[in-house]
């Protein structure tokens, strides 16, 4: 690793490459990782996308060459076709106990929005002007599970997080 980094209790905060030097982005990993990162021969930076900050590395090679690699990838040594989720969302946050190997269809049950208006700040919750009722619904197994009509959007979102709760055995085995 060719990071400046700084140890704090167990955890390490590794400084980034970033656009926005002056604001010193920091990715966290576990103490326990540092080993297997020194030993890593690239220099991570800040990859921003739509769904926040990743650290991201070159492995080998030059420009389209260049083999990237995600940070916590390498920390789960996560294999092909499984995906690591960052348990608190945020994606510079890469100590063991944020990261989970899963599917892709586990980690789309975490994504969060922002909502204004008739969408509710939690996923699949949107209020119907024709009901005038919030509602709800996801999918499981393909199906769409709906969790019917709600006097307030509060009300909504505990209907729907309960539901996932109950689908959540067919949604990690299905």
């Amino acid at each position: 690793m060719k990071n400046a980094y700084k140890i704090v209790d167990d955890t390490v905060l590794i400084r980034l490459n970033s656009i926005d030097e002056e604001y010193g982005v920091h990715a966290l990993v576990s103490l326990s990782d540092l080993p297997k990162l020194l030993t890593f021969g690239c220099k991570w930076s800040e990859r921003k996308t739509p769904y926040g900050s990743y650290a991201r590395g070159y492995q080998t090679g030059s420009g389209r060459n260049a083999l990237k690699v995600h940070l916590h990838r390498v920390i789960t040594d996560c294999p092909d076709g499984m995906v690591v989720d960052h348990i608190n969302g945020n994606g510079l946050d890469n100590r063991r106990e944020n990261l989970r190997v899963c599917t892709q269809l586990e980690n789309m049950q975490n994504i969060t929005k922002g909502g204004s208006g008739k969408y509710s700040k939690e996923r699949g919750v949107s209020f119907s002007k024709h009901h005038n009722r919030w509602t709800g619904s996801f999918y499981c197994n393909k199906k769409r599970v709906s969790i019917g009509y709600h006097k307030s959007e509060q009300e909504a979102i505990e209907a729907i997080r309960a539901a996932r709760k109950l689908h959540k055995e067919e949604l990690t085995n299905g």
